[in-house]
């Protein structure tokens, strides 16, 4: 799983590039996309590099009029982040509410055991 920083910055890469495959960014646009204070470029730059070694995508440095631009080409596994997301909370959601169906069957067969043994 990916911390609160990696998922925005997975979401917002994703909008990006998800229809082309591939996009150039710099990290700068990226953090004046997000808005976050705590994001920071540099930062951006660190979490890319780390999600890039997580296998989401490839990146490649390029210089465009003295500004460092990013060629990110998602692969499969970032473009199966948003079904991942998803796959995963339909799990949580129905362990709760299995628990909860679970929970009140032992209650009704305790009652029912009670009212037999009076």
């Amino acid at each position: 799983m990916t911390t609160g920083n990696e998922s925005v910055l997975i979401k917002t890469v994703l909008d990006m590039c998800e229809d082309k495959g591939a996009c150039l960014l710099s990290a700068d646009t990226l953090a004046a996309i997000i808005g976050k204070k705590k994001l920071t470029a540099q930062k951006i730059r660190v979490i890319l590099n780390a999600l890039e070694l997580e296998d989401y995508w490839d990146i490649i440095k390029c210089d465009k009029n003295g500004e460092e631009v990013l060629c990110i080409t998602l692969h499969k596994k970032a473009r199966a982040y948003k079904l991942e997301r998803k796959l995963m909370w339909r799990s949580v959601i129905f362990k709760i509410c299995l628990a909860l169906v679970g929970s009140a069957v032992a209650f009704i067969f305790t009652k029912i055991l009670a009212n037999l043994f009076r």
